[in-house]
């Protein structure tokens, strides 16, 4: 019988007689995982405010391969996910438990959230699980988390109340006890509040007269009662307590090298009330040059300050002290941090040379630059080793204030062990001798020995 012989997509195929016959296998379809959860999306019940509850979720694999969980993210940091290594991988046919956690605190109303698992289903490589609760609370105050008074004077009324009211209609608050940060620095007043459909109170708050001048920043505790229940909130008071005379600013800071003479940002001292108050006396310390001008009715002072002449080389820390007439500010301190740079920078500050048969690494250029940018003169160079030369370098395009040495040791010494120093007089005042350290690198340390 005659037959034909096809050869379609790899497989051969054998016509006989008006009938085909295969000769290959047919392909078996790739196993691979299947996620499934059984209602991923859920309404949970009403909790209070600061509770803290786990919802389970039950990851099911419904493939025939191992089911890989490569990331969870949620959509809030109140709620966390803890799965170890091990429960990342779910074999064919089984399961595996999700923990979430969702914080209540500071969370009020109808929270919608949502956690999201990343897998290597084929058909569904993301899955979102989410979860919607009503948190309920007591009473709510405002403002809610943080209250930033500024700045306000010794024996003054905040600008602002914080107000208290119940979160349920037909009900009422009343304010049991309220703590302030660091003890009995504000007293307070109670009045009250009438909401749309509940009673609450307003706090009225006030700074002692004794209070500390200065930054203030801290929480307040409010312990209220809605009928049996009762509850603590917290919330950041923050601000300054100033006295007669406003200082700005309250510190100074000069993070940059700064050369001598350079202006650092005065301090202003203003009356607040506008009253006279006369400065009595000033000092910085001996790197800072100090001076006040005021106006003529001694309501308004500025006090300039300047990098000393005669200030050291370096990073300092310092203190502006005011002594003025003020019975509540007689004096007053302003931190000061600034850097004094040298009068003639080297860089780099030290010389390391090779001590080898050939000229690399024998000769080192230091740049030396004048920091007021001012022409200077090199007025001798000289080494404390036989076997090292210092010279001036030219440069046709030297910036004013700039100048370069060479400091060169000859072929073939020996300098194993050791230290040299080249000398430099100047003719800047102040820095009219540097002495700049010489160091030697072995053969033997550059073979790695």
């Amino acid at each position: 019988m005659p037959s034909r012989i096809m050869c379609i997509m790899g497989i051969v195929v054998v016509f006989v007689g008006g009938s085909s016959q295969s000769s290959g296998a047919a392909f078996e379809p790739l196993k691979a995982p299947k996620i499934f959860v059984e209602n991923p999306s859920r309404q949970l019940d009403p909790i209070h405010e600061g509770d803290k509850i786990d919802i389970i979720y039950t990851v099911e694999n419904r493939g025939d391969a191992e089911l890989i969980i490569n990331d969870v993210r949620t959509s809030c940091g109140c709620a966390t996910v803890k799965l170890k290594t091990a429960e990342k991988i779910v074999a064919p046919g089984g399961s595996q438990d999700i923990l979430v956690t969702f914080n209540s605190k500071d969370r009020l109303g109808k929270q919608d959230k949502s956690v999201t698992l990343f897998c290597n289903d084929p058909d569904q490589k993301r899955l979102k699980l989410a979860f919607s609760v009503e948190v309920e609370t007591y009473f709510t105050i405002s403002p809610k988390q943080k209250y930033d008074f500024r700045s306000v004077r010794q024996g003054q009324v905040l600008p602002k109340p914080i107000d208290v009211l119940p979160a349920k209609a037909g009900t009422v608050v009343e304010v049991v006890s309220v703590v302030f940060p660091l003890g009995a620095l504000f007293s307070y007043r109670t009045d009250p509040l009438q909401g749309k459909e509940a009673v609450g109170q307003r706090l009225t708050l006030t700074v002692d007269e004794s209070a500390p001048l200065g930054e203030i920043r801290g929480r307040v505790e409010v312990t209220a009662r809605v009928g049996e229940f009762s509850e603590t909130k917290s919330l950041i008071i923050q601000g300054s307590v100033s006295g007669e005379l406003s200082v700005v600013p309250p510190r100074v800071r000069l993070d940059t090298p700064s050369v001598r003479g350079n202006q650092l940002r005065p301090v202003k001292l203003t009356a607040i009330l506008g009253n006279r108050i006369r400065i009595l006396g000033v000092d910085a310390g001996p790197n800072i040059d100090v001076t006040v001008e005021s106006n003529e009715k001694l309501t308004s002072h500025t006090i300039r300050l300047k990098i000393a002449e005669n200030a050291t080389d370096g990073p300092h820390g310092a203190e502006l002290a005011i002594w003025t007439s003020s019975i509540v500010q007689p004096l007053i301190r302003v931190p000061i941090f600034m850097h004094v740079a040298p009068r003639l920078s080297i860089e780099p500050p030290m010389v390391l040379l090779r001590a080898s048969d050939t000229s690399s690494g024998a000769t080192r250029r230091l740049i030396l630059q004048n920091t007021s940018k001012k022409a200077f003169a090199i007025l001798g160079l000289s080494a404390d080793r036989d076997f090292l030369s210092v010279e001036e370098a030219d440069h046709p395009a030297l910036p004013t204030g700039t100048r370069f040495i060479e400091v060169t040791a000859q072929a073939g010494f020996d300098a194993s062990g050791e230290d040299a120093t080249v000398t430099v007089q100047t003719d800047v005042p102040g820095a009219e001798t540097l002495r700049i350290p010489v160091m030697f690198e072995s053969v033997a340390h550059q073979a790695g020995f």
